[in-house]
């Protein structure tokens, strides 16, 4: 490693002038050499082949100077400038022309002439590299497979891919070969990252295919330079984050929560008993929350008795969470502020810090829905006394035959008299009953709990404010990066409360109010505090794009279809604009805003094959697409999916869509991944008796074969923290 006497940049083995200030380096066996072509373009692009050896001082700045000028455009562009630089000293470096009876001057005009030489090289290659760097975007492209249980790793050059675990699966021959794959697309690339200036590789080894989804064995491997070993960081870690300079590892394992330091190669504990964290960007700044419900500052308790976390800001220095129905703010070494009392649920924080929450007037219950028409009869009945039997006349207690004559006379009169009474103690029995089954329906309507009555309000920073008090938290959508949101309010004014005497089952109620009340859904547009209602159905479905400028409502929808009619209500005024038709038979569950503002929807879906038209901003992208295996690049520039997929081959033609245009990779895939660039990795002519394939990538327009025998493509995840999905 050469390091930069001027900055104390690190280069490479062999570099002669430093790939960040242009310095020039000690003299250093060189290891590495920039490609031929770069250099070659780069002297044809100056229009000279060399200069001379005193020219060699003037290039100490070129690589800085060129890289301002071009906006550093990508540090490896800086970097690969420099190798340029020094590729082209080391053609220019040689035996000095023999001297030569030169005029006053002369050699200061060749020591500048040849300087600008060496500098127009090195400003013609850093433009090159730049314009190359440009066009990939600044990203580092790379794919990763596994084959035989090893991980290999390329960057699609000359070199080939290198082995980077020779056991990333264990023991794959006593393993199921369809577990390996699903395991290897599914969930390793989960946890795989590289670091941000895409020197370090992260990634789980000596991985056990029938145990997936348990915890993993955390190693890190450098891509370049002299050692290249593999580092284990940890054990049965199950989520991990790498700061952006890759030198710090947060994770947890079983339970604990750790710090790895990359330079010293040893782990800090920093809390026992976590069950989640967030992580700066930087690594300085490590939240968690314990098992005890505590907040926990870089292992320091912050507050305790914290119900969830609500929303933690970009930078890591400020969090939001609730406790006891409160909502309190955490900013980084300071103390917890309650905000807002008594809320029922935060709906959405704010980066303006804008914040819309919910309250609610306590939990309703079906006797809220319900007249009791029998209340006052109720009241009035009381416990029914049974009347007593008359005693029988035995005539031995009598002297003479006319007594027992008229007491026997007597006797059948009140029997007469006891049947009439004990007929009504039935008919009142049987209506205290009557009365006893409705108290119990009575309890068990007050004892079935409903959706409460919400508001909905808007905290400001400083106060709040209410915005509606007919809130229906489960049917609102908010935009990812604004204060709008399509929210749903409810109507129950018009609900005929049904009556007590008349209700059989408490099922049927339950339904019927749930249907009434979904039925008078309105959709509202919010913008601050205000709303304005939509023309919409209690059915319809929105998506609101990230930055909250257009709402996009999908009316009129065919329920044994899931399809509707499409309109765009643009809201860059504020206030939403009359709803526009964007296209009909849309459909409703397969509507997406990606990254880049385009808005992709399919149509003619058949549900039983999963496949349909896809769509980008109205325009037909291709027919026939699988629904569910589509992949794109960060910026969804460069979309990737099967067509006529076959089930029971496991196959389909890939394609890819790419500046307005659809174009066929190969017919006959099994699997495919996008790389960082926008490139398509894919298997072809797979074995599903073996389980593995040809590996081919797709990029400028043609596909080129990788590797034969091939499991699996190791997907890359590109987020923060590093699980399974699902979890972040």
């Amino acid at each position: 490693m050469a390091v930069c006497g001027n900055c104390n940049f690190e280069n490479r083995d062999g570099a002669k002038f430093c790939a960040k200030c242009g310095s020039k380096l000690d003299a250093a066996e060189a290891v590495e050499k920039v490609p031929a072509d770069i250099a070659e373009e780069a002297a044809g692009a100056a229009g000279a082949e060399a200069a001379g050896a005193e020219a060699a001082g003037a290039v100490e700045q070129t690589a800085e100077q060129a890289a301002e000028t071009a906006g550093e455009t990508a540090a490896q562009a800086s970097e690969e400038a420099a190798e340029a630089a020094n590729a082209a000293e080391e053609k220019t470096a040689g035996p000095a022309p023999a001297a030569a009876p030169a005029k006053k001057g002369s050699a200061k005009k060749w020591v500048v002439i040849g300087a600008l030489i060496v500098l127009i090289i090195a400003a013609a290659a850093i433009a090159i590299i730049a314009g190359r760097g440009q066009a990939a975007k600044s990203v580092k492209n790379f794919g990763m497979y596994v084959k035989d249980g090893s991980l290999f790793y390329t960057e699609f050059g000359k070199t080939g891919a290198s082995e980077i675990s020779p056991k990333f699966i264990t023991d794959p021959g006593d393993q199921d070969a369809s577990d390996i794959e699903y395991a290897v697309r599914n969930i390793y690339g989960s946890y795989t990252k590289l670091s941000k200036d895409g020197k370090l590789l992260f990634y789980p080894d000596r991985n056990d295919a029938s145990d997936m989804y348990s915890s993993i064995t955390l190693y890190y491997r450098p891509l370049a330079g002299k050692n290249t070993d593999p580092v284990k960081i940890d054990s049965n870690i199950y989520v991990y984050a790498v700061n952006d300079d890759a030198t710090l590892v947060t994770y947890i394992k079983e339970g604990t929560l750790y710090q790895y330091d990359i330079a010293k190669g040893e782990k800090n504990k920093i809390k026992n008993d976590v069950y989640d964290f967030w992580v700066s960007d930087d690594g300085a700044c490590v939240y968690s929350v314990t098992y005890d419900d505590d907040l926990y500052e870089n292992g320091t308790r912050a507050a305790s008795g914290v119900g969830w976390i609500c929303k933690v800001s970009d930078d890591c220095r400020t969090l939001w969470f609730m406790k006891d129905d409160d909502l309190y703010k955490y900013v980084s070494g300071g103390q917890a502020e309650k905000l807002i009392s008594d809320v029922y649920s935060v709906e959405k924080i704010c980066d303006s810090g804008v914040i819309y929450y919910s309250k609610s007037s306590g939990d309703l219950s079906l006797m809220d829905y319900v007249k009791d028409d029998m209340k006052d009869a109720d009241a009035k009945l009381t416990y029914p006394e049974e009347p007593d039997y008359p005693d029988y006349p035995y005539f031995w207690n009598y002297a003479t035959q006319e007594e027992y004559d008229a007491a026997y006379g007597q006797y059948q009169e009140e029997v007469r008299q006891y049947e009439a009474e004990y007929e009504s103690y039935l008919e009142a029995w049987q209506e205290y009953e009557q009365k006893l089954d409705r108290d119990a329906l009575r309890a068990e309507l007050k004892d079935w709990t409903m959706t409460p009555e919400i508001s909905l309000y808007m905290f400001d920073g400083s106060a709040s404010q209410l915005v509606t008090d007919k809130y229906s938290p489960y049917s609102s959508e908010f935009a990812e990066d604004a204060d709008v949101a399509v929210i749903q309010l409810y109507d129950m004014e018009k609900f005929e409360p049904a009556k007590l005497s008349e209700i059989t089952d408490l099922y049927d109620l339950d339904s019927k109010i749930y249907d009434v009340r979904f039925e008078s859904l309105k959709a509202y547009a919010l913008k601050g505090s205000s709303i304005t209602e939509l023309d919409s159905k209690p059915h319809d479905m929105f998506y609101i794009a990230p930055d909250g400028s257009t709402i996009y409502m999908v009316t009129d929808i065919i329920e044994d279809k899931y399809c509707g009619d499409m309109y765009a209500i643009d809201m860059k005024s504020g206030a939403p604009a009359a709803p526009a038709q964007y296209d009909t038979d849309v459909m409703c569950y397969m509507v997406e805003i990606m990254d880049n503002g385009s808005l992709r929807y399919f149509k003619d879906v058949d549900y039983e094959k999963g496949r349909g038209d896809m769509y980008i901003d109205r325009q037909t992208v291709d027919y026939d697409v699988s629904l569910y295996d589509i992949r794109s690049d960060k910026d969804a520039d460069t979309i990737a999916y099967f067509t006529d997929y076959n089930d029971d081959k496991e196959q389909g033609t890939l394609r890819v869509y790419k500046n307005g245009k659809a174009e066929t990779v190969s017919e006959d895939v099994h699997a495919f991944s996008m790389t960082p660039a926008g490139d398509v990795m894919y298997i072809y002519d797979y074995s599903s008796r073996r389980c593995t394939g040809d590996l081919f990538v797709w990029r400028n327009g043609a596909g080129e074969k990788l590797d034969t025998d091939v499991t699996a493509i190791l997907p890359f995840v590109d987020r923060k923290y590093a699980t399974l999905d699902g979890y972040y």
